[in-house]
């Protein structure tokens, strides 16, 4: 795997990840400002899979991951953390934006 490929993350760390976002305020602030730090509550697995990612604005409501939390999940779990950047943003951006 090269430097910027993205690294699943197993099963329970996804979803351990969406528990934390969608219940734990702490958590997402951290997540929000420093993804790989946060993700050291989550796993060493995890933590590494985000190391060189950022969320890309504000991060999504509890209530709109807590909506989606199986297909992040399974985004998480086939293709990587960060895979599609915006997973984790409140309000998509444009490519122009």
């Amino acid at each position: 795997m090269t430097s910027n490929e993205k690294s699943p993350l197993s099963h329970l760390d996804a979803i351990k990840l969406l528990d934390l976002l969608i219940s734990d305020e702490d958590f997402r602030s951290q997540f929000e400002q420093d993804p790989a730090t946060a993700l050291l509550k989550v796993s060493a697995e995890a933590a590494e899979a985000g190391k060189l990612c950022k969320v890309p604005g504000r991060l999504a409501s509890a209530e709109k991951l807590s909506s989606t939390k199986l297909l992040i999940a399974s985004e998480l779990t086939e293709r990587g953390l960060f895979y599609q950047p915006y997973m984790f943003a409140a309000e998509p951006k444009s490519p122009q934006n």
